[in-house]
């Protein structure tokens, strides 16, 4: 498997050079889904399929971070990808279907795509890739709805890779009526960026992003950072390879070796993150991640057009696993727009048992640093830690009321 997958991650990176914007890469690990493996749908789905190393189902997920099934009321979560993906609504459908999920279609008026401009027509063209960009709508939907099946989900698809449109796209999202916006488009961060503070500051809507993987080495410390999880008002999701516990409960994390982390070059640590940020050795810039997520041993989908072989049953893996969990966890306990980061350092800080706090393995060879070293508190691969319950996600007065 591991060769397949290094395969895949040639495969997409080879395709981002057709069709992107220097820097802008998608980071999904995809294998087909081996055949005659357990979906984990059998009855008691959140047990089932809980071998060591097995791939997860939407159930297993909420179950191994104790997330509830229904969560608050009148939330919307965009995945923010790139060109067209014809294939996404059929691929929802059957993914629910899989799962037993609640069905998500235009019909219902659960689902929705449109164009960076907010508009259901004109859409962009179809993915040029080959694939990967494909890969990225279809796994980053199925994964938001899989976490939180009472939320709807809206595509939202920008023309290109470069900023400006990712930026135009999640502005469409938010007034729209998102109340998360999620993205895996990773270009890596320039001096300019910071033009598009504002465009990922939303009242209303919390924007989250995955770190993004590794490209030229299995290591994700030692590069440059990438955009938008830069940015000090966006939720920058690193990744963690996640073992289950007793009946498909949590286990225990560690650093996914494949994450990255770092110090921006240009961005300063937004005012909640300042005293992290230093301790890891960021001084007074912008430190990535916030918190993280399962990225191994990874998630199943179905996706129709990601030009691997086999399929449509795949395993998915990376921070672009990560990145929609966590949006899906803010819309089950209801997002608090653009406070949604500053929520989670004031959480951790006055119930440190809202997460799980990752204390081992490292995104960088033989790294003995915060910044790419897990450790308590505070450190770079994983943030504050991943999701346990929903309680470092509930908005100020839900959290009152329940605890």
């Amino acid at each position: 498997m591991t060769g397949l997958r290094a395969l895949a991650l040639v495969a997409l990176s080879l395709g981002a050079t057709l069709a992107a914007a220097p820097g802008a890469r998608a980071d999904a690990g995809l294998t087909p889904l081996r055949a005659g493996a357990s979906t984990g749908v059998a009855a008691g789905a959140a047990t089932a399929h809980a071998a060591a190393g097995q791939p997860f189902s939407p159930a297993q997920i909420r179950a191994a971070y104790s997330l509830p099934a229904k969560g608050a009321a009148k939330q919307t979560i965009a995945v923010v990808s790139v060109f067209d993906d014809p294939y996404t609504q059929a691929d929802l459908s059957a993914y629910s279907k899989m799962f037993g999920l609640p069905a998500c279609t235009a019909a219902n008026r659960c689902f929705r795509k449109l164009n960076e401009a907010g508009h259901s027509k004109p859409l962009p063209p179809k993915d040029p890739s080959g694939g990967q960009w494909i890969t990225e709508s279809s796994l980053g939907v199925e994964l938001a709805r899989g976490v939180c099946p009472t939320c709807k989900i809206m595509l939202v698809e920008a023309n290109t890779t470069y900023k400006g449109d990712i930026a135009a796209a999640v502005q469409a999202a938010a007034k729209a009526g998102a109340t998360v916006v999620v993205t895996s488009v990773t270009p890596t961060e320039d001096p300019s960026d910071s033009q598009y503070n504002s465009d990922f500051s939303i009242p209303g809507t919390a924007v989250v992003s995955a770190t993004g993987d590794a490209q030229l080495s299995s290591f994700g410390y030692g590069s440059d950072i990438n955009f938008p999880a830069s940015l000090p008002g966006v939720i920058a999701v690193g990744g963690t390879k996640l073992s289950r516990g007793k009946h498909g409960g949590y286990g225990s994390e560690q650093v996914w070796t494949g994450s990255v982390s770092g110090c921006s070059l240009y961005n300063k640590a937004p005012s909640w993150q300042a005293k992290d940020a230093a301790k890891v050795g960021c001084a007074s810039k912008r430190a990535v991640a916030d918190v993280a997520a399962m990225s191994e041993p990874g998630a199943i989908v179905h996706i129709t057009g990601s030009g691997m072989p086999g399929g449509p049953l795949f395993v998915a893996t990376g921070t672009s696993v990560a990145a929609p969990i966590i949006a899906g966890v803010i819309g089950l306990a209801g997002s608090d727009g653009s406070k949604e980061a500053q929520l989670l350092y004031r959480r951790a800080k006055a119930d440190p048992r809202a997460f799980h706090h990752v204390s081992s393995g490292s995104n960088g060879p033989g790294c003995k640093k915060a910044i790419c070293k897990a450790g308590p508190g505070y450190n770079g691969p994983t943030g504050l830690g991943t999701p346990n319950g929903l309680a470092a996600f509930l908005p100020p007065k839900t959290y009152a009321r329940r605890y």
